[in-house]
């Protein structure tokens, strides 16, 4: 999606009125200068009132972002290592088995 004020695209965007589709989008200062220079805080589009986000969301947002990008890495990495231990086990006892029916076997030839 883009701003629909400065048709740049980000991450950053925000939906601050009833607008749907390509039109709800816009970045937060692009909605605080288009207010200054217009003098309304509410859509022309929609006419519904600007729900404008507090003074720095923006910095929580990106943390929150992180922060769930470093979670998401941590669940992978958890179920990587569970799956590869779990990989390790079975080998070892794949070599336990062969081992097993190996001296079996010896043991069948000198009977």
């Amino acid at each position: 999606m883009s701003c629909r004020i400065c048709h740049e695209e980000d991450q950053t965007l925000i939906s601050p009125c009833k607008c749907t589709g390509s039109m709800k989008c816009v970045h937060y200062e692009c909605l605080k200068t288009w207010i200054s220079y217009n003098g309304r805080n509410s859509c022309e589009v929609c006419m519904s009132n600007y729900t404008i986000p507090p003074p720095g969301w923006l910095v929580k947002a990106r943390v929150s972002v992180r922060h769930l990008k470093v979670k998401h890495f941590a669940t992978c990495c958890k179920y990587s290592l569970v799956i590869i231990v779990s990989i390790g086990h079975l080998l070892i006892l794949l070599g336990v088995m062969t081992a097993i029916i190996a001296r079996s076997t010896e043991l069948n030839k000198i009977k």
